[in-house]
């Protein structure tokens, strides 16, 4: 009856590093670790900008900002595959958030209302991690008329 009511099959040590027992203990620990952690590891993903824990962190500075903290919300384009909405505070940058929630790769045009440009600046862009990381960079100038993402992708422009 143990192994029915534990919540220990779902859970292992925290995988803090690639050292003995992820770094989690110099004892050994009441539950397994897990055999990834040599390259799933938190310091492991410190060490590269696009990981889940650094998309996180930025997600979570960018939830800080004016635009995100109010409740002012516009949505762009909506349909099956892609959602996309416009973030804004009077006074500060506003923010297009782009995501791909279909089932296949989409291309969107993000140019008419409610922002009324052509090209805007990635600030965050994430994708499935089966499929690798998003095609867009941090810093780069996209064109809003030809937004192309893998499914399961989503960038963030600043405007």
């Amino acid at each position: 009856d143990y192994l029915k009511y534990s919540r220990d099959p779902g859970r292992s040590p925290m995988q803090w590093d690639s050292s003995t027992n992820a770094g989690f203990s110099n004892g050994t620990p009441w539950l397994h670790v897990n055999l990834n952690y040599p390259v799933l590891n938190v310091e492991e993903q410190l060490s590269k900008e696009t990981s889940t824990l650094n998309i996180y962190k930025s997600l979570a500075k960018l939830r800080q900002l004016p635009s995100f903290t109010n409740k002012n919300i516009i949505f762009s384009t909506v349909n099956d595959d892609i959602i996309s909405y416009v973030r804004s505070e009077s006074g500060h940058p506003k923010y297009l958030v782009v995501l791909n929630v279909g089932s296949r790769d989409s291309v969107v045009d993000c140019r008419g209302p409610p922002l009324g440009v052509s090209s805007a600046q990635v600030v965050l862009a994430a994708g499935s991690s089966l499929l690798g990381i998003s095609s867009y960079r941090m810093g780069d100038i996209a064109d809003l008329q030809a937004i192309r993402l893998k499914y399961a992708e989503g960038v963030i422009f600043k405007i």
